[in-house]
């Protein structure tokens, strides 16, 4: 090594020059590209949101289409189940009823004492009740229920057990006696299990459901029909002052 080599000046620079060399011969780092232009990070996921909730808007509106256009909606059910609640059993004019036989755990026959016009209702009277007041407008649905009886099914055609609906021997069994001498004959059974405010009617050997309200009158005991009014309703300027109400019963002595 010369004495030029030994100064600290020159094995400074040497030193700083192997360093460059061990070192140096590793790639420098690229420099950066610049960012290109385009859209934005939000941008992107803003614009796939929208085209998702299109997707699914599409899809919703296909499934609301397709049942929409299904057999057996409950539109068309509901449509279907009016179409059936157009079952006449009978149609025939309530002015022309001169009687009704009602044959239950109670028989009692019913008379027309009025005939009615237009203008006018008929009325009605129970054998062996002609001395009490008895409710004419419930009367009068003996009459008028039956001459319009409908049924909103047909369960059994041709049964042959008809005590499975009880329409056996525990049934009433209604006849309404016409003037031209012609009747018209069903009977009244159980409510149904099933449906809700229906009731078993059968006409000859046919059973239908009916509406519980068209039939439930028959099925009353004669008691039943009985007014609840003692007095008529007074005039407001004539109402009476009631002093003292006596009871008399066979089964008491005072």
């Amino acid at each position: 090594m010369s004495e030029e080599q030994k100064k600290p000046e020159y094995i400074a620079e040497n030193e700083s020059q192997e360093a460059d060399t061990i070192f140096g011969g590793t790639p420098a780092a690229a420099p950066k590209a610049a960012p290109k232009k385009g859209m934005s990070k939000n941008m992107g996921i803003l614009i796939a949101s929208i085209a998702a909730l299109v997707v699914v808007g599409g899809s919703l509106t296909a499934v609301l289409l397709a049942k929409h256009n299904t057999p057996g909606t409950a539109e068309e059910s509901s449509a279907t189940e009016s179409a059936q609640e157009s079952i006449m059993l009978n149609e025939a004019d309530a002015l022309n009823v001169e009687a009704i036989d009602i044959q239950s755990k109670t028989p009692f026959h019913v008379t027309r004492t009025f005939r009615g016009r237009e203008d006018a209702a008929a009325v009605y009277t129970i054998d062996g009740y002609e001395d009490l007041t008895l409710d004419a407008d419930l009367l009068r649905t003996l009459a008028n229920n039956g001459c319009t009886l409908e049924a909103v099914s047909l369960v059994e055609e041709n049964a042959s057990d008809l005590s499975k609906y009880g329409l056996g021997d525990t049934a009433a069994v209604v006849t309404l006696q016409y003037e031209d001498g012609t009747d018209f004959q069903f009977r009244v059974g159980d409510k149904s299990p099933m449906e809700n405010a229906k009731t078993y009617v059968a006409v000859g050997s046919n059973v239908y459901l009916v509406r519980t309200s068209l039939v439930a009158n028959y099925q009353k005991e004669p008691v039943q029909f009985l007014s609840t009014t003692v007095l008529a309703k007074p005039a407001d300027d004539a109402y009476p002052i009631v002093k003292a109400l006596r009871i008399q019963r066979k089964d008491l002595d005072w």
